[in-house]
């Protein structure tokens, strides 16, 4: 048997063993309570598992002995280790000054194929002592003589290839413990003769990770968040690699995050008791959660609940199994979905008066991840969505952990996810993005994963192949099942493009391939079909919410002079002009104010440009500017003139600024959507600026505000020798961070011409600066999100109702409007803004 053990072997049959078992009610480690909690809930009482501390060290120690030995001995082994009592100070008050192991020549001829095996049964015994019955039989405190503990691995362990068995015993007179090791096959302990308690189901997991070493570094972090007055803390891989690759050895096979969470009281008490205190109990905790009996209730969706001397915490897993919840006092609570709904009593109030409007009807939501958007999605299937398919316009940092619970939680067959991330690019500058994979599994979207990874594309156009294949699958799907389709997006992602294929007569195939959508995935016959058809048997139109898209439809509509469906926007509406509008201006300069008090600068301080600024956004901002800094140090960029001769500077475009502005100007906003600082204003900027510092924030909703600013800086790096104004041109980075909160702000490109220094400060990468923080209040955003709805629901009632809209652009409060009541929809010709 050992002579065909083969390497890892021993980890394969483990690992097999604990995903197929079944559920257990012993426990290696704990007491089982009763159950008083109910049948959902687990309850383990942990107070009983002892803290050891050192015991890790002194195994290590033993493990190298055995190992040296081995390899240089010929003849018995016998190793003697000391207990320090300052490193394993309760294993020696308990009496235990040294630790003798020994065995015989015969048995440690196998040992060198067993070295691995023989570490993790070394480390299994003496984490064993912390078992209270082990420790009451081994060192018993009630004057009984003590028992022998037997691990007879070879038979308890299933997944043993050693064969070995080891005697573990306490010698009081010599104040030490013996460890014997012994082979099945040619045992010469007569067990029969030794009082002696056997452990039964033994399972090495434990053996795996360095225990006290995790358990110190949770407990540090949590400390550290009791004394910073936050209520929760969350551990990953970046933390605690070795505890995250055990826990999914240990059967939680897709574990990613550790999440504590603690009421007020938890952390009153933390921060008023001694800290090895809390290290005590995270560390039973730890060697509970090598358990399979706990970790396959857990996978049962169960609360198992952790009892330890007047503490309780409760452990649940969420997010598909990819988070472990620690609670401490009281069970977690659960943000559902309706939640974000009752924020917005306006769209609440909507969505209960339509709850058959979207039966039958899938729904494309391109948008934000805001918590107004997730009830909007709960509103949607309220009013009987089939299923909503939701692709976030999310361009960096990382998803609140809250609205990650949330999505997570949600039934697959009503409610998908998904989104790109960023990664940098072969020029060490610029993003590229990829298919995310922190929402719905993406395996059914695995070409579109693998365009990605093989065809660098940035934001816009990463969104717009991910919004592509989206859309394919949902209108197959469609036809399939009799079923109608409805668009929602933020930004003109899809419906300008997918309007300009049909009405340019492409075929389906030709549209596959614009967005690099499999023709495997779709019928044959199909293939030549002329797209508009195709499509028109499930979509029923499209909804707007951006100005970006408006203009971006409305462009394709006077080319065409029509459009193949539908298309309803809020963008210019009486709400989102006159009152959205402002709190978008200051949700922008409230991030570029955070970023720079953080970085020590002061928006009062400044010379401003403002991009785009006769726009809806660009007037509130130029308003709020003008009596924040002064008009003197004011200038604005747009085509469209003023009404008026304002006090502060107009130009049409960049060229036309004065001279003297290029000295002065060291903060430039972007709220116009599209890119307009060439490389030759750029470097115009660089050398004609007296300031060292530069601030650029983008404001639209698109990505592209500042694409001649990143182009230039990427063509920059990648020549040998770059020049600006006949001098060398040096370039460096350095990154943006919150200095509170750690969070990633934006980067920092240091440019050396000469002896001049210039650094550009990129707030939010270029990426909409407000989403940094909190974006437009909810209690706005009610309104605007009612807007989207109501006109969503319209749309779908004319289809249904026979009397469809027509297939052109019609926006809201111009070529339609509800009545007084709000409950008709009133079409009228073309009243298109400025």
């Amino acid at each position: 048997m050992r002579k065909t053990r083969i390497g890892k072997a021993l980890n394969e049959l483990i690992d097999e063993r604990r995903g197929q078992g079944a559920v257990s009610e012993r426990l290696a480690m704990g007491r089982k309570m009763a159950d008083s909690d109910g049948p959902d809930v687990f309850a383990v009482d942990i107070g009983s598992i002892r803290v050891l501390t050192g015991l890790n060290i002194l195994a290590e120690s033993i493990i190298k002995a055995i190992i040296d030995r081995s390899v240089f001995g010929r003849s018995d082994i016998l190793i003697e280790q000391s207990v320090d009592p300052d490193l394993q100070p309760e294993l020696y008050k308990a009496g235990v000054a040294n630790l003798a192991f020994t065995t015989r020549l015969t048995v440690i001829e196998d040992l060198p194929q067993f070295y691995t095996d023989i570490g993790f049964q070394i480390r299994y015994m003496l984490n064993a002592i912390q078992n209270d019955a082990i420790y009451s039989a081994l060192l018993p405190e009630t004057g009984e003589p003590p028992r022998g503990i037997l691990f007879p691995f070879h038979r308890e362990d299933d997944s043993d290839l050693t064969g070995f068995f080891y005697l573990l015993e306490y010698v009081p007179s010599g104040r030490f413990l013996r460890i014997t090791l012994e082979s099945v096959e040619d045992s010469r302990l007569r067990m029969t003769r030794i009082p002696h308690v056997a452990v039964e189901s033994i399972d090495l997991i434990h053996t795996r990770v360095d225990i006290p070493g995790a358990a110190a570094m949770l407990a540090q972090g949590l400390l550290e968040s009791c004394i910073h007055q936050r209520w929760n803390y969350i551990a990953t891989a970046a933390h605690v690699e070795d505890l995250i690759h055990f826990l999914q050895k240990a059967g939680l096979a897709d574990i990613e995050v550790i999440s504590f969470s603690w009421p007020a009281e938890f952390r009153k008490e933390t921060l008023s008791t001694p800290k090895n205190l809390l290290y005590g109990r995270i560390i039973r905790i730890l060697y509970l959660l090598g358990d399979s009996t706990v970790t396959a209730r857990l996978l049962r969706s169960m609360v198992v609940k952790l009892k330890d001397e007047g503490c309780c915490c409760f452990l649940d897993l969420s997010q598909r199994n990819r988070c472990l919840n620690l609670s401490f006092l009281s069970p977690r609570k659960k943000t559902v979905l309706e939640e974000y709904l009752k924020r917005m009593p306006a769209v609440l109030e909507t969505s209960a008066s339509g709850q058959d409007v979207f039966r039958n009807v899938r729904v494309l939501l391109v948008h934000h991840l805001t918590s107004e958007v997730l009830g909007f999605l709960q509103a949607m299937v309220d009013m009987g969505a089939l299923q909503v398919d939701t692709l976030w316009v999310k361009y960096a940092g990382v998803v609140e952990p809250s609205y990650k619970e949330v999505m997570l939680s949600l039934p697959e067959n009503i409610f998908r996810f998904r989104g790109v991330t960023p990664v940098l690019d072969s020029d060490g500058f610029r993003n590229r993005f990829l298919l995310s994979e922190e929402f719905t599994p993406p395996e059914d979207l695995a070409p579109l994963a693998a365009l990605l990874r093989e065809k660098p594309c940035g934001f816009l156009d990463a969104m717009r192949n991910a919004a592509g294949h989206l859309l394919f699958k949902a209108i197959v799907a469609c036809r399939k099942e009799g079923s109608r389709l409805v668009i929602v997006e933020d930004g003109g992602y899809i419906a300008p493009i997918v309007n300009r294929l049909c009405l340019e007569n492409r075929t389906v195939k030709e549209a596959a391939r614009f967005f690099g959508f499999p023709e495997s995935e779709l019928s044959g016959d199909d293939l030549g079909a002329p797209l508009g058809s195709w499509i028109r048997d499930a979509l029923i139109g499209t909804v707007e919410h951006t100005r970006n898209g408006y203009d971006a439809l409305l462009k394709v509509e006077r080319e065409f002079r029509s459009l193949a469906f539908p298309a309803v926007s809020i963008a210019v509406s009486d709400f989102k002009v006159n009152r959205e509008s402002g709190d978008v201006v200051y949700s922008c300069l409230n991030g570029v104010e955070n970023v720079m008090s953080g970085t020590g600068f002061s928006l009062s301080e400044r010379t401003a440009l403002v991009l785009g600024a006769q726009g809806a956004l660009g007037r509130k901002a130029m308003r709020i500017l003008y009596d924040r800094i002064g008009p003197g140090r004011l200038f604005g960029v747009d085509i469209v003139r003023p009404p008026s001769p304002p006090e502060w500077t107009h130009a049409a475009d960049l060229p036309s600024l004065p001279q003297e502005a290029l000295g002065t100007i060291d903060f430039v906003l972007g709220l116009i959507g599209i890119s307009i600082c060439t490389p030759e204003w750029l470097e115009r900027l660089i050398v004609s600026t007296s300031k060292r510092d530069i601030f650029f924030a983008s404001g639209s909703t698109k990505t592209v505000e500042f694409a001649h600013l990143t182009d230039w800086i990427s063509a920059c790096m990648q020549n040998p020798r770059p020049k600006l104004g006949g001098l060398a041109l040096g370039l460096e980075f350095s990154e943006i961070y919150d200095p509170k909160t750690g969070v990633h702000q934006g980067r920092t490109v240091h440019l050396s011409v000469g002896e001049k220094k210039v650094l550009l400060h990129l707030l939010a990468d270029l990426m909409p600066v407000n989403f940094l923080y909190y974006g437009v209040p909810s209690e706005t955003m009610n309104h605007v999100m009612n807007e989207l709805l109501r006109i969503s629901a319209e749309l779908v009632r004319r289809h249904k109702t026979g009397s469809p809209l027509p297939p052109r652009l019609l926006a809201l409060d111009h070529e339609i409007s509800f009545s007084a009541g709000g409950t008709a929809l009133t079409v009228r010709e073309p009243v298109r803004p400025e």
